[in-house]
């Protein structure tokens, strides 16, 4: 998104959306280095969920 002569021109993406990631998390898990960086944690409210 750009102005151009006080209008708001679109132009569409030069490459596809996400083009790419797949291959990223395949080697990212690869190396070992996926782990979550703040590790799990639950909502506020989950002591009150009934199962």
């Amino acid at each position: 998104m750009e102005i151009e002569n006080d209008a708001i021109v679109l132009r569409r993406p030069r490459n596809k959306t996400r083009q790419g990631w797949a291959e990223a998390s395949k080697a990212l898990a690869q190396s070992g280095d996926d782990a979550l960086v703040m590790g799990e944690f639950g909502n506020a409210d989950d002591a009150e969920l009934k199962w």
